[in-house]
C-alpha cells in the first residue's frame, strides 16, 4: 500500500474534499475491508466462531445497544428506539419489557449483517459512479490515453472486488452492479489498447502500464466477455478481437471454456491460428504462426466488408496484417518496421527475442505472403466506397478513415522496404486521386521521390518520422553494421543484455524512468492525475 508520507498527503487532500482516483481506491479498499470484517463477525459469531471484543464494542456503540442481563438467552437493550434501523425491523424482532426495547442476539446479528452488506453495495456504487463520470470527463477533455486507462483500471479493481465479494445478503444486486460496469470498463480498455491512432496508444506511459498485472487481468476478462457475447459459436469479429489480445500482450493459454468455444469453430484456419497462439510461445514458432495468420487473413479479407453480423473490424484486420508483416520478415537478418508495430511485436515476445534465421524454403513462403499482403492493401486502398462501407457496418467511426488510409500506406511502404519489391503497388496508391488529400503532403511526396530515386528505405524513414512513428531497423545478428539511415532507429536484438528497459531507451530516447515508476498499480497519486471533488 502507500508509504506513511503518502497517506498523510491523501488524508490532507481528503480533508479538503479532494482526492485522486488512486486515493479514492485506497480509502474505499481500506473501508471495505473493515466493513467486511464486521460482516464476518456479525454473520459468524453465533456459529461457534470466537468473537472479537473490538468488533463487538464497535457494533454496540454504532447501533446503540447494550447486553441485557435480565435474560439467560443472549439479547440486547436498544438505547434509541427511534433509530432508523429499529424502525425497519419487523415487530416480532423486538420485544418490549416495561420501558426497555429488547432485541435477540440472532436478530441483531442478522440486522447488522444486512446493514453492512447494504453499505458496501451503496458506497461501492457511489465510487463506481464517480470513477465512471471521471472517465467520461477524461474522454471529453481528451486526456492522455494512459490517464484515461488508469481510471479504467481503478474502475476495474472496484468492479472486480465487488464481483468477488460474496456478500451474505444483496449478492444479486452486487453482481448486477458489477456486471453493469464490468463490460463498459473492458470495452473501453480494448479501444484504448488497440486504438486506430497509434499516437494515442503508444506513449511510454501506456506501454509500461500494459505490463501491469491489473491490466493483464482486464485483458483476460475482455477475452471472457468477448467469448460470452454470443450464445452460438464464435463470430469472425470475436475471433479477430481475441487474436488481437493474444498478439498484443504476454497472455498465454486459454481457459477451458475458451478452448471449447475455439474447438467448435467451423473455420479450420481460425482453429489452427488459435492452436498456435495457445501453444508454448517461442521465437522458433513464429514462422508457423505467420503462415496460420496469413491463412486467416486470406479467408477473412474477401468477405470482410460484406459480413453483416459482427465482421472483423477494419482496424482489427489492419492490426493483424501489421503483426503478420513483422512475423514474416523476422526470418531474415534484419527487418524494417514502424515503432508502433515494433512495440506490439516485442510485447508479444515479452521483450526477449532470439535470432531465428529461416531456411530457404520458409523464406520463399514468406515472399508469397508479402505479395499477398501488398495485393490486399492495394485493393483496400483502391476501393474507397467498399472500405467506407466496411467502417460503417463494423460501427467504427468514419472519421477513422484518414488514419486507416495512412496506416495502410505505411504498412505497404514497409513491405516494399523489406522485400525490395511491390514498388508499383505503392506508387499506384500514392497517385490515387481520392487518397492525395488524405495523406500528409510531405509524407506522400517523400515516398514518391524515394521510389523514383531508388532510395525507398531512406524515404520511408523520413516519412515515418514526419508522422511521429519512426522507422525502426531491427537487427537479429551480432555482426550486422549499424544503419546509415539517420532518420531511423537502430535496434540490435542480438545483444544478450537486451530487455524492456534498454529497448524502451532506444525506441524512446527521452527519459523513461518517470513513466516506469508512475505506472505502479498501488503507487502514489500523480501530480498530473485528475482529482475528484464533490
Amino acid at each position: 500500500m502507500f508509504e506513511d508520507g503518502t497517506l498523510k498527503d491523501l488524508e490532507g487532500l481528503f480533508s479538503e474534499n479532494i482526492v485522486s482516483a488512486e486515493g479514492l481506491i485506497y480509502f474505499w479498499s481500506y473501508w471495505k475491508e473493515l466493513a467486511w470484517e464486521l460482516i464476518n463477525w456479525s454473520y459468524t459469531q453465533h456459529q461457534g466462531v470466537e468473537s472479537s471484543k473490538i468488533y463487538e464494542d464497535f457494533l454496540f456503540n454504532y447501533f446503540g445497544v447494550r447486553k441485557y442481563d435480565g435474560d439467560k438467552n443472549d439479547s440486547y437493550v436498544v438505547l434509541n428506539a427511534e433509530a432508523q434501523w429499529v424502525k425497519e425491523m419487523s415487530l416480532s424482532s423486538i420485544t418490549k419489557n416495561g420501558y426497555l426495547y429488547i432485541i435477540g442476539a440472532h436478530e441483531f446479528s442478522s440486522m447488522a449483517t444486512r446493514y453492512w452488506c447494504s453499505e458496501i453495495l451503496s458506497v461501492s456504487e457511489k465510487v463506481l459512479k464517480k470513477l465512471h463520470s471521471l472517465h467520461a470527463y477524461s474522454t471529453v477533455k481528451n486526456f492522455p490515453m494512459h490517464q484515461q486507462t488508469k481510471i479504467l483500471t481503478s474502475l476495474f479493481r472496484v468492479t472486480k472486488s465487488l464481483q468477488n465479494c460474496k456478500l451474505p445478503y444483496n449478492r444479486f444486486a452486487a453482481s448486477s452492479l458489477a456486471d453493469q460496469y464490468f463490460k463498459l470498463c473492458v470495452d473501453h480498455l480494448f479501444c484504448n489498447v488497440f486504438h486506430i491512432n497509434w499516437k494515442n496508444a503508444q506513449s511510454k506511459e501506456m506501454i509500461f502500464l500494459r505490463g501491469k498485472e491489473t491490466f493483464l487481468n482486464m485483458l483476460k476478462e475482455a477475452i471472457n466477455i468477448n467469448r460470452k457475447s454470443y450464445s452460438n459459436g464464435l463470430t469472425c469479429g470475436q475471433m479477430g478481437r481475441m487474436a488481437m489480445i493474444f498478439l498484443g500482450s504476454k497472455i498465454t493459454g486459454f481457459n477451458d471454456d475458451t478452448k471449447k468455444k475455439v474447438s467448435s469453430c467451423t473455420s479450420r484456419n481460425w482453429r489452427d491460428l488459435f492452436d498456435k497462439l495457445n501453444a508454448c510461445r517461442s521465437s522458433s514458432r513464429n514462422g508457423d504462426l505467420a503462415i496460420s495468420l496469413h491463412n486467416v487473413l486470406k479467408e477473412t479479407f474477401p468477405s470482410g466488408p460484406r459480413r453483416v453480423n459482427d465482421c472483423v473490424l477494419p482496424a482489427c484486420f489492419l492490426y493483424l496484417m501489421e503483426r503478420l508483416v513483422i512475423l514474416s520478415f523476422y526470418l531474415c537478418d534484419y527487418a524494417f518496421t514502424a515503432r508502433s508495430s515494433c512495440v506490439e511485436w516485442l510485447t508479444f515476445e515479452e521483450w526477449d527475442v532470439c535470432s531465428n534465421r529461416g531456411c530457404v524454403k520458409r523464406l520463399e513462403t514468406m515472399k508469397n505472403i508479402h505479395h499477398s499482403i501488398a495485393s490486399m492493401i492495394s485493393e483496400m486502398l483502391n476501393s474507397q466506397d467498399e472500405l467506407m462501407e466496411w467502417l460503417r457496418r463494423s460501427k467504427e467511426m468514419e472519421s477513422s478513415y484518414p488514419i486507416l488510409v495512412l496506416r495502410l500506406t505505411v504498412l505497404l511502404s514497409l513491405v516494399c522496404a523489406n522485400s525490395g519489391r511491390h514498388y508499383y503497388n505503392l506508387l499506384q496508391v500514392l497517385r490515387r486521386t481520392h487518397l492525395v488529400s488524405l495523406l500528409p503532403s510531405t509524407f506522400r511526396e517523400t515516398l514518391i521521390k524515394g521510389i523514383k530515386e531508388d532510395r525507398l528505405v531512406d524515404a520511408v524513414a523520413i516519412s515515418c518520422k514526419e508522422i511521429d512513428d519512426p522507422l525502426v531497423m531491427v537487427s537479429f545478428t551480432k555482426d550486422f553494421p549499424r544503419s546509415t539511415y539517420e532518420n531511423a532507429i537502430f535496434l540490435n536484438m542480438s545483444k544478450l543484455e537486451i530487455g524492456q528497459k534498454m529497448v524502451m531507451e532506444v525506441l524512446y530516447p527521452e527519459e523513461c524512468e518517470d513513466a516506469s515508476t508512475s505506472s505502479n498499480d498501488h503507487g502514489a497519486p500523480e501530480s498530473d492525475f485528475p482529482l475528484l471533488s464533490n
